[in-house]
């Protein structure tokens, strides 16, 4: 029988990468509903997989910056970030440091949850040596 301690041991070795796939497709996923806020649980998830925090919120923070990265991209609303950027910065054609800002946002909300979802971890099966003096 497979116990999932045998399963996050095999994944050790990949878990940077297997936390960035599932924190980007499961960001891209809400992105696309109106439930957006919900990267940080993409960042949950993909941190579950990530034995350190510092894996997690990195592969965490590119999964869901790139997730929104794509989402701008596909969705084209350029038009509707140089309109905001107009307003707030109050010049035309700055809607690509609002579309900064935003992919920066998405990716803090995922770093912070890949770091909540590697504690749980952490938490749940403690890494050997870790800690200890």
């Amino acid at each position: 029988m497979v116990s999932i301690d045998t399963i996050l041991e095999k994944t050790n070795r990949y878990a940077p990468l297997i936390g960035l796939i599932l924190s980007f497709v499961i960001a891209f996923v809400f992105t696309y509903t109106s439930f957006w806020y919900l990267a940080l649980i993409a960042g949950i998830i993909g941190g579950l997989f990530n034995p350190r925090i510092k894996w997690g919120a990195i592969s965490c923070l590119l999964g869901t910056a790139l997730a929104w990265t794509v989402y701008i991209i596909v969705k084209d609303i350029w038009l509707l970030l140089d309109q905001v950027g107009e307003i707030v910065i109050g010049d035309s054609g700055m809607g690509i440091i609002i579309a900064i800002l935003v992919i920066l946002l998405g990716g803090l909300f995922g770093a912070l949850g890949g770091s909540i979802g590697s504690e749980i971890r952490v938490l749940i099966k403690p890494i050997e040596g870790y800690g200890q003096s």
